[in-house]
């Protein structure tokens, strides 16, 4: 059996997208769906449409006209009367479009169909907010299907339509999953899918908010900001934890609120490796895993009952290492609940089995006693079946190895996600990165990494990685001119180490 599903994957990866029997939903390219200019009037598309794919479970790209060709994806959105408006919150302050602010600061964006971008930025690890403001600039949008509604329930989770297993058969299968809350013509995607011990709950949470509030027709940015996670379930339950940004503030708890929810499914995906807990191979290969890695795949875990996706990729020699950052702790005896002192859950699970875990209080640079454990662990491993292709690849310098910069910006401007292989670095690690924020200058583009923080060696094992002491934030700006600029902002405090350039040959991939 581990045999069939080994060639099943390899087929996936190697062989040309035409001749792989898939979904067509997985075959899915990103469709322009709108175009307003400046006031928010439509020159292209349909406002009407947008909202329709965005509450039915659409993923969705922007386009911006700044000072540069901006694009980026948005982590939330919300409906107001007619329009709709989405946070896109990975982007550090730049000084240019290719290098970082020597004063790192948090810039998040509001924006809106009707042609408003409400822009704040906050320091990194302070609650001290730089500046914001309001502009109006043209905008195109982007969509892309996730798969028909899997399951829907009442505020009290008593089912619509669906079943509650088929949410979890495929959340066990590496599913993506996000929810819409009709009541509040609000969606996001789950950063995280936890399936209950008893079988029949799953909890999706969601990290990536930031608080607001509606200013018709617009939504913006409340001030005194916060991030605002949430645990939403299947029984309806809807939990929230508030933290300012920049500190370790406790805003006041909300009661917990019962929320009807429409669950879509992304079932893209599939198993490429699964080991036990001493590393064991037990289905798949990992050379299979590894490769699709090194071939722009998305990569999945299901560690337990908890699926999720890392928000970083390395490979050390042959194994393969998961950083993940989008996860908050949940109370030790209630998968519903957050745990109430406001904890990030970070981990990082090698292919040998190992996890290593650090937790810190949000806003907080402190490391506490246990915060710090090193466990092993059965995984299973997904990668996505949607095509990627490498479409540029180019030395140190700049200069082209294979491909063209050309395909690269033309995918791009159809609203492509981007993911990029950096060659090996300072600890000897080949980077994958997903690219959060893409600027377009000229030939060139650059393309922002946020969410990574500073990893080492493990001197038990050349092939595992940690994190370090007193971690920090490397917020990273890849350049098709091989330049590589790089920030470091301690976790939890508003103090810089460091601030340096290299070069790097780069391998770029795109998803249509």
């Amino acid at each position: 059996m581990a045999v069939i599903v080994a060639l099943f994957v390899l087929a996936l990866i190697w062989i040309p997208v035409s001749a792989v029997s898939l979904s067509c939903s997985c075959h899915q390219n990103w469709t322009h769906v709108l175009t307003t200019d400046a006031n928010g009037v439509v020159t292209f598309g349909s406002k009407t449409d947008l909202i329709s794919a965005a509450m039915t479970g659409s993923d969705v790209r922007i386009y911006m006209r700044l000072w540069v060709n901006y694009y980026t994806s948005v982590q939330n959105l919300h409906t107001v009367g007619d329009n709709i408006c989405g946070q896109a919150l990975f982007h550090i302050g730049k000084a240019t479009w290719r290098t970082f602010q020597d004063n790192a600061y948090w810039w998040f964006l509001n924006v809106c169909t009707t042609g408003s971008v409400q822009m704040m930025r906050y320091y990194v690890g302070k609650h001290v907010s730089v500046s914001t403001n309001v502009g109006t600039y043209q905008m195109k949008w982007f969509v892309r299907g996730s798969g028909p509604t899997v399951y829907k329930h009442t505020s009290s989770g008593t089912s619509l339509s669906g079943d509650v297993r088929d949410v979890i058969t495929d959340v066990s299968h590496g599913a993506d999953v996000r929810g819409v809350v009709e009541s509040l013509a609000y969606t996001t995607k789950m950063d995280n899918v936890q399936i209950s011990d008893t079988g029949d709950l799953v909890v999706g949470q969601a990290v990536w908010h930031v608080s607001q509030k509606f200013t018709p027709p617009n939504i913006e940015f409340q001030g005194n900001d916060y991030w605002w996670f949430s645990n939403f379930a299947t029984d309806g339950d809807h939990q929230l934890s508030k933290w300012k940004i920049g500190e370790h503030g406790h805003v006041a708890w909300v009661a917990n609120e019962d929320r009807q929810i429409t669950w879509y499914t992304d079932t893209c995906w599939q198993l490429a490796y699964q080991h036990d807990s001493a590393g064991n191979g037990l289905q798949g290969s990992l050379e299979m895993l590894r490769s699709a890695a090194e071939s722009g795949h998305r990569v999945k875990l299901l560690i337990g009952d908890m699926s999720v996706e890392p928000d970083e990729v390395r490979i050390r020699g042959a194994h393969v290492n998961a950083i993940i950052l989008s996860k908050v702790l949940k109370d030790s005896s209630n998968i519903k609940e957050f745990d109430s002192e406001g904890v990030w859950d970070w981990s990082i699970v090698t292919t040998t089995g190992t996890q290593t875990t650090l937790r810190l209080r949000v806003g907080e640079a402190i490391e506490t006693t246990g915060s710090r454990v090193t466990t092993t662990t059965a995984v299973t491993w997904f990668i996505d079946t949607r095509p990627w292709r490498k479409v540029l690849a180019h030395d140190e310098f700049g200069t082209v190895t294979s491909g063209s910069k050309a395909a690269l910006t033309d995918a791009v401007m159809q609203g492509a996600r981007i993911r990029y292989i950096m060659g090996i670095d300072e600890i000897g690690s080949i980077t994958i990165h997903k690219a959060d924020n893409i600027d377009i200058s000229g030939a060139d583009i650059g393309a922002m990494h946020v969410r990574s923080v500073s990893v080492e060696k493990t001197p038990r094992s050349t092939a595992e990685l940690r994190f370090k002491t007193n971690p920090y934030w490397c917020f990273t700006m890849a350049v098709t001119t091989g330049f590589v600029d790089m920030s470091r902002w301690t976790v939890g405090e508003h103090t810089d180490r460091g601030h340096t350039s290299r070069t790097s040959a780069i391998e770029w991939f795109v998803n249509n």
